[in-house]
């Protein structure tokens, strides 16, 4: 049975509001992070992995042929995907690159070793 565009555009926002409040609640996180910190990066990678592997869990099913999904869901399935990679990638590499950055890693400033790094010069 068809559903109705309302409950579909209904079941759109909520998940595209729930992925966007992942992604704000992930990016604090980095933000906030002590710098130089060594557990607290692993920590934001492990938590970013679990909803990677359930997102790719429901990939791996839908595009197999063991679960059936209408278009909609289909787009929904690509928001998630979109919201895990932006969080694996992004926010993993940035907290990589600004704990290498922190004080005492042999370059002067933050400021100065982010346009060192940019330009090739700082390790």
């Amino acid at each position: 049975m068809l559903e109705a565009p309302g409950a579909i555009f209904d079941h759109i926002m909520v998940v595209t509001t729930i992925t966007l409040a992942y992604l704000a609640v992930q990016a604090i996180s980095v933000v906030l992070q002590p710098l130089g910190s060594d557990v607290r990066p692993l920590a934001d990678v492990l938590t970013s992995l679990v909803p990677l592997l359930v997102i790719g869990f429901v990939d791996e099913r839908a595009f197999s042929g063991y679960l059936t999904l209408n278009y909609c869901q289909v787009g929904i399935l690509w928001i998630a995907d979109l919201a895990c990679v932006i969080d694996v990638v992004c926010f993993t590499l940035f907290t990589a690159k600004i704990n290498r950055l922190a004080p005492g890693s042999g370059c002067e400033s933050v400021m100065l070793s982010v346009v060192k790094n940019l330009s090739g010069i700082c390790p």
